[in-house]
């Protein structure tokens, strides 16, 4: 059984419709929520869609550079059009009583490694999906956007020159 449910990889979570409430109530205890980017602004803000709800979450929210090394304007396009797991940081409304919801990328990306740090060990078994492909092994993100490596001698019992024979970007394993 995988280890790592409460943090899983963004894009394996079924999209929810959330409701106002429920966005409260992800708020209040810091539960990880998920959506799906649908546009960037000028400024590298990104839009997020939770279901009926559209939240904003500012550029220096949506990456955590020193878990996953990136800061550059590519790290935040390239969420555009995919699933994206975040924080609820805060709820308000407009002039016109429509919500305002802030989320972060970065806090649930902070929370991820630090449960990952404290519960997982040696052995343990996670849910992942491949990310990327080298050719001493793939990249697999474990959860939330932390990506662990499978050594090329690790992927399968017999030889392979390279793990695209074995694997490709997008597949779902248990490593």
């Amino acid at each position: 059984m995988p280890e790592n449910r409460a943090y899983p990889p963004e894009g394996l979570t079924p999209p929810a419709p959330y409701t106002l409430a429920e966005l409260r109530s992800a708020m209040e205890s810091r539960a990880v929520v998920e959506g799906v980017a649908q546009r960037c602004d000028a400024a590298l803000n990104l839009s997020v869609q939770l279901g009926r709800i559209s939240a904003i979450m500012p550029r220096e929210e949506a990456t955590a550079p020193w878990i996953s090394g990136a800061n550059r304007e590519i790290a935040v396009l390239s969420r555009v059009g995919k699933p994206i797991c975040c924080t609820v940081e805060s709820i308000a409304a407009d002039a016109k009583g429509a919500p305002l919801v802030t989320v972060s990328r970065r806090q649930a990306q902070e929370q991820a490694m630090d449960a990952m740090l404290e519960s997982l060990r040696p052995g343990s078994v996670v849910a992942g999906r491949v990310v990327r492909m080298e050719s001493f092994g793939a990249f697999v993100d474990i959860g939330v956007h932390q990506d662990g490596l499978v050594h090329i001698s690790e992927i399968t019992n017999r030889f392979i020159k390279h793990p695209s024979e074995v694997l490709k970007v997008g597949d779902i394993v248990t490593v």
